[in-house]
């Protein structure tokens, strides 16, 4: 296409599959061609900017006088309904035309704009829609003549894919580069930046606008599932033994061989005895007959303030039917045997 085209104007992006833009313009060098060369990049440094205008680009100085007309005028933006708002052209290769449903016009604001020597306003709100904005708005002005001239479109909904949705505008896209194309020469839009001119990547477009948020928050999320199962389960338990051993395995397993049988609460009884037999043991009444051990724990409960009594601990656990109940009566045999024998 260059070589059998001439081309006043090209945008290339640095980054490209295959040449790079850099390589690009050393081939046109090469071919002594005389294309004027914008490169658009988002990963400039110093090297490469040296290379450009050592290959005769213009300094970035240069650059700003040139566009120092448009940097004057900042743009401004209105809030609104703009959807069927009249235009004015002041070429008559542009019919007419409404603005699509724009929600927030970006114009250069006043009812003049001047941009200079060789500028003219091409698209302005008509005075009829002028209540939309009380300065007035223009959206399309040339900043500079001459064999190659420049024009800003404020706008860009007038050209992207939101305003094309609307037939209106598509036509007045149309009209707008029908009317400003010099010649009959293919009329090309850089999109190599929008990813067009890329291989695709699934893992790289992951980090990529607009799926790199969601991206981030499902690796969050699983971070933090991560954290909830370290903390909820612990480390991993090693094998256990097939035969477990010592005295807490045995208590273990004779404990859930009584669950399984149900039989926790007959343990109750027994348990209370226990504790009988212990203070009894503590006391040294462990010899005397049934009748002097009943008279020393009630002598025992007096002194020592108890509000516990043996008796009422064995018609307790003589009616015990649950495991909780079993538990209930174990905790007050244990507190009543402490409070006998004074242990802490």
């Amino acid at each position: 296409m260059i070589k059998a085209q001439a081309i006043d104007l090209l945008f290339l992006d640095v980054q490209m599959p295959e040449l790079n833009g850099l390589e690009f313009q050393e081939a046109l060098i090469h071919r002594r061609r005389e294309e004027q060369l914008i490169f658009i990049t988002g990963h400039g440094n110093i090297p490469m900017c040296a290379q450009v205008m050592k290959a005769g680009a213009h300094s970035p100085d240069s650059v700003s006088r040139m566009l120092k007309s448009v940097f004057a005028h900042p743009l401004a933006q209105t809030p609104g309904d703009f959807k069927g708002a009249d235009i004015e052209t002041a070429s008559e290769d542009m019919p007419p035309a409404i603005l699509s449903d724009i929600q927030q016009l970006q114009y250069f604001p006043g009812p003049a704009v001047s941009f200079g020597r060789g500028s003219r306003i091409m698209l302005r709100l008509s005075d009829e829609t002028k209540r939309r904005v009380p300065d007035g708005a223009t959206v399309l002005v040339q900043v500079r003549g001459g064999d190659k001239p420049v024009y800003v479109l404020s706008e860009p909904d007038l050209m992207n894919n939101h305003g094309l949705a609307e037939r209106s505008t598509a036509r007045l896209a149309l009209a707008i580069i029908a009317s400003l194309r010099q010649g009959k020469g293919p009329v090309r839009m850089d999109v190599t930046m929008s990813g067009m001119g890329r291989t695709p990547n699934l893992l790289k477009a992951l980090f990529e606008p607009p799926f790199r948020g969601a991206t981030l928050a499902t690796f969050l999320v699983a971070m933090l599932m991560a954290l909830h199962a370290l903390a909820r389960f612990g480390a991993p338990l090693g094998p256990s033994r097939i035969l477990v051993r010592g005295k807490k395995a045995l208590a273990s397993n004779s404990a859930e061989l009584a669950r399984i049988m149900g039989r926790e609460a007959a343990m109750a009884p027994r348990y209370v005895q226990a504790m009988r037999n212990l203070v009894l043991a503590r006391l040294g009444g462990r010899a005397r007959g049934a009748a002097e051990q009943d008279g020393l724990l009630a002598r025992m409960e007096a002194v020592n303030h108890s509000d516990i009594h043996y008796g009422e601990l064995a018609a307790e656990a003589s009616a015990a039917r649950t495991s909780g109940d079993l538990l209930r009566i174990a905790a007050r045999a244990y507190a009543w045997r402490r409070k006998i024998t004074g242990e802490h």
